[in-house]
Protein backbone atom coordinates (compact mmCIF):
# COMPACT_ATOMS: atom_id res chain seq x y z
CA UNK A 1 0.00 0.00 0.00
CA UNK A 2 1.61 3.17 -0.81
CA UNK A 3 1.81 5.91 1.71
CA UNK A 4 1.10 9.69 0.13
CA UNK A 5 3.20 12.83 2.08
CA UNK A 6 1.00 15.70 3.02
CA UNK A 7 3.24 18.60 2.50
CA UNK A 8 1.03 22.05 3.94
CA UNK A 9 2.32 25.30 2.32
CA UNK A 10 1.12 28.62 4.01
CA UNK A 11 -0.45 30.94 1.77
CA UNK A 12 1.33 34.36 1.78
CA UNK A 13 -1.13 37.05 2.74
CA UNK A 14 -4.00 38.51 0.76
CA UNK A 15 -2.43 42.16 -0.51
CA UNK A 16 -5.90 43.48 -2.21
CA UNK A 17 -9.74 42.45 -1.12
CA UNK A 18 -11.74 41.35 -3.81
CA UNK A 19 -15.52 42.64 -3.51
CA UNK A 20 -17.80 40.05 -4.75
CA UNK A 21 -21.38 40.61 -5.28
CA UNK A 22 -23.88 43.08 -6.95
CA UNK A 23 -23.13 46.04 -4.65
CA UNK A 24 -19.61 45.28 -3.92
CA UNK A 25 -18.59 48.77 -4.08
CA UNK A 26 -21.10 50.10 -1.68
CA UNK A 27 -19.79 47.08 1.33
CA UNK A 28 -17.99 49.00 3.88
CA UNK A 29 -13.50 46.42 3.69
CA UNK A 30 -13.85 46.70 7.42
CA UNK A 31 -17.27 44.87 9.71
CA UNK A 32 -19.08 47.27 11.67
CA UNK A 33 -19.60 46.82 15.54
CA UNK A 34 -23.77 45.87 15.66
CA UNK A 35 -25.09 48.36 18.45
CA UNK A 36 -27.77 45.96 20.02
CA UNK A 37 -27.70 45.42 23.27
CA UNK A 38 -25.27 43.05 25.32
CA UNK A 39 -27.29 40.01 26.58
CA UNK A 40 -26.73 39.02 30.12
CA UNK A 41 -28.04 36.66 32.36
CA UNK A 42 -30.65 37.32 35.04
CA UNK A 43 -28.82 38.08 38.46
CA UNK A 44 -29.12 35.40 41.02
CA UNK A 45 -28.58 35.87 45.04
CA UNK A 46 -25.38 34.78 46.07
CA UNK A 47 -27.27 33.59 49.61
CA UNK A 48 -27.52 29.96 50.47
CA UNK A 49 -31.05 29.32 51.33
CA UNK A 50 -31.18 27.69 55.06
CA UNK A 51 -34.07 25.45 54.73
CA UNK A 52 -33.16 22.70 57.01
CA UNK A 53 -32.07 23.56 61.18
CA UNK A 54 -30.30 20.83 63.08
CA UNK A 55 -28.18 20.91 65.30
CA UNK A 56 -25.02 18.58 66.10
CA UNK A 57 -27.17 16.85 69.05
CA UNK A 58 -30.13 15.55 66.57
CA UNK A 59 -27.53 15.00 63.95
CA UNK A 60 -25.64 12.37 66.33
CA UNK A 61 -28.84 10.93 68.45
CA UNK A 62 -29.67 10.56 64.55
CA UNK A 63 -26.41 8.79 63.87
CA UNK A 64 -26.46 7.02 67.14
CA UNK A 65 -29.65 4.99 66.17
CA UNK A 66 -28.83 4.69 62.75
CA UNK A 67 -25.45 2.42 64.03
CA UNK A 68 -27.83 0.70 66.67
CA UNK A 69 -30.45 -0.49 64.14
CA UNK A 70 -27.68 -1.45 61.81
CA UNK A 71 -25.85 -3.63 64.86
CA UNK A 72 -28.79 -5.25 65.68
CA UNK A 73 -29.76 -6.19 61.83
CA UNK A 74 -25.82 -7.55 61.60
CA UNK A 75 -26.22 -9.48 64.93
CA UNK A 76 -29.63 -11.25 63.66
CA UNK A 77 -28.03 -12.08 60.48
CA UNK A 78 -24.69 -13.72 61.83
CA UNK A 79 -27.03 -15.21 64.45
CA UNK A 80 -29.39 -16.77 61.06
CA UNK A 81 -26.30 -17.81 58.81
CA UNK A 82 -24.89 -19.77 61.77
CA UNK A 83 -27.79 -21.90 62.74
CA UNK A 84 -28.48 -22.46 58.98
CA UNK A 85 -24.28 -23.47 58.48
CA UNK A 86 -25.36 -25.79 61.43
CA UNK A 87 -27.90 -26.98 60.46
CA UNK A 88 -26.77 -28.05 56.50
CA UNK A 89 -25.37 -31.10 55.65
CA UNK A 90 -22.08 -30.62 54.30
CA UNK A 91 -20.46 -33.40 51.88
CA UNK A 92 -21.17 -36.63 54.27
CA UNK A 93 -24.40 -35.45 55.29
CA UNK A 94 -23.16 -34.49 58.70
CA UNK A 95 -23.57 -30.90 59.55
CA UNK A 96 -20.44 -28.77 58.75
CA UNK A 97 -19.44 -28.08 62.79
CA UNK A 98 -19.28 -32.35 62.98
CA UNK A 99 -17.08 -32.40 59.62
CA UNK A 100 -14.96 -29.97 61.06
CA UNK A 101 -14.39 -32.06 64.46
CA UNK A 102 -13.63 -35.21 62.56
CA UNK A 103 -10.92 -33.22 60.47
CA UNK A 104 -9.90 -32.25 63.44
CA UNK A 105 -10.01 -35.68 64.66
CA UNK A 106 -8.25 -37.04 61.87
CA UNK A 107 -5.82 -34.52 61.89
CA UNK A 108 -4.60 -35.51 65.36
CA UNK A 109 -4.57 -39.02 64.62
CA UNK A 110 -2.73 -38.59 61.73
CA UNK A 111 -0.10 -36.15 63.65
CA UNK A 112 0.18 -38.90 66.61
CA UNK A 113 1.12 -41.62 63.79
CA UNK A 114 4.05 -39.09 62.53
CA UNK A 115 5.15 -38.39 65.89
CA UNK A 116 5.41 -42.68 66.79
CA UNK A 117 7.69 -43.00 63.58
Amino acid sequence: MQQRAIIRQALPPAKNVVKVGANADSIPSTPTVASSPIITPPPRSTQIRQNIQRNAGQISDELSELNAQISSHTDATATAVNKLLNNKSGIFDKPVAAQLDDIQNTSTKIENLTSQF
